[in-house]
């Protein structure tokens, strides 16, 4: 029943993010899109509740109108990638056409329009948004601002001043039926928009913090992140009593490579071991590009014994890789175990003692810190 019930929600998920758009367009393009698309089923089931509770037919033609403005917004930004035309229009069209209907036709003041305020400025705001943030863009936002504020004090005077051209309720249960009905809609509108802007803006720093610490290149940890994990990890055994070790891998002869078959082979090499040796360790290994072609890998409830057996596995791996220009790669790797009283730079330090003892024999083998050759 669980695992159904996932299922069914993968699926909702795949086919919001489809209608949202794809991963080439940007945050606030899908935002719009799912603005267009909640505007356009509340405008729908406004339509029908202003049709089935008796009040004027003009305003169930607006409500239709208008959601059939938002959806062909939606296709040209969606599909033809009209992204600033379709804000356009939908924009001028609310502020000065629909809105402006709805009030005068839908008891003004008095009905149920003034709860929708919130909604269609959350509605603009995403509109006229502009992900540069440039200063022709600030200048546009404020301005829109302003004139939708302009619309509303004018629309208040003219019902003060003209209070006929309001079109009333044909009755007080028609009042009641829509103001309640009305308010619902414009809380679960304006909600929705403000969940979507949320999950644009934690989308965003979610993506930021995968970047920030991710090696670009190779996609393991990155030297700041993994050596703040492995100060986490030291701190955590020093409570605990736990074991612990590091290893340090590095491309042997990687310089000769790069000299020989160029940088970017270099870049493949490195590449395509991180994600060999990523691959094929435990799921609770924490593997990050120290620097250059080292990789440090940390091995978590792990005595220097089993790392150097799972050091020759790895090293096995890369030994058997094969490279567009017909050449084998090898790796040596150091190996240290925490002790009493390491701190990261000692622990580090001591990997890397073994690492060049390694390479000192002869390369493509792991030496741990006693030092011992498997």
């Amino acid at each position: 029943m669980r695992m159904q019930s996932r299922g069914v929600i993968a699926r909702f998920q795949n086919i919001t993010n489809w209608l949202r758009g794809d991963e080439n367009l940007s945050e606030i393009n899908r935002v719009f899109h799912s603005s267009c698309l909640i505007g356009g089923l509340f405008c729908l089931l406004s339509g029908f509740e202003c049709y089935f509770t008796g009040l004027s037919i003009v305003l169930v033609v607006a409500n239709f109108f208008y959601a059939v403005i938002l959806a062909v917004s939606y296709y040209f930004s969606r599909f033809r990638h009209q992204f600033q035309l379709s804000r356009i229009i939908s924009i001028l069209i609310l502020v000065f056409g629909y809105f402006p209907i709805l009030w005068f036709y839908n008891g003004g003041a008095r009905g149920s329009i003034p709860y929708f305020i919130p909604g269609v400025i959350s509605f603009v705001t995403i509109s006229i948004i502009d992900p540069w943030e440039s200063k022709r863009s600030k200048v546009i936002s404020v301005v829109m601002a302003l004139v939708f504020c302009a619309v509303i004090i004018s629309l208040i005077l003219i019902e003060f001043f003209h209070p006929e051209w309001v079109h009333m309720y044909p009755d007080p249960v028609a009042q009641l039926v829509d103001t309640i009905i009305g308010s619902v809609f414009a809380i679960l509108g304006n909600y929705m928009l403000i969940r979507a802007c949320l999950g644009l803006y934690y989308r965003q720093l979610a993506r930021v913090n995968e970047i920030a610490i991710h090696d670009a290149m190779t996609g393991l940890y990155n030297h700041i992140h993994i050596v703040d994990r492995l100060t986490e990890e030291i701190n955590r055994v020093t409570r605990s009593g736990a074991p612990l070790s590091i290893m340090i891998l590095d491309v042997d002869h990687f310089k000769q490579i790069n000299d020989t078959y160029g940088h970017i082979t270099g870049d493949q090499v490195i590449t395509k071991v991180s994600q060999t040796i990523k691959t094929n360790s435990r799921s609770i290994d924490l593997i990050g590009r120290y620097g250059g072609d080292e990789i440090l890998i940390i091995l978590p409830e792990t005595t220097a014994e089993i790392a150097k057996v799972s050091g020759k596995r790895l090293l096995e791996k890369v030994r058997g890789l094969e490279f567009s220009r017909q050449f084998s790669v090898t790796c040596s790797a150091g190996i240290s175990q925490f002790e009493n009283g390491d701190t990261v730079d000692s622990l580090i330090e001591k990997a890397d003692q073994s690492l060049y003892q390694a390479k000192d024999a002869g390369r493509d083998r792991v030496y741990i810190c006693n030092p011992e050759v498997i």
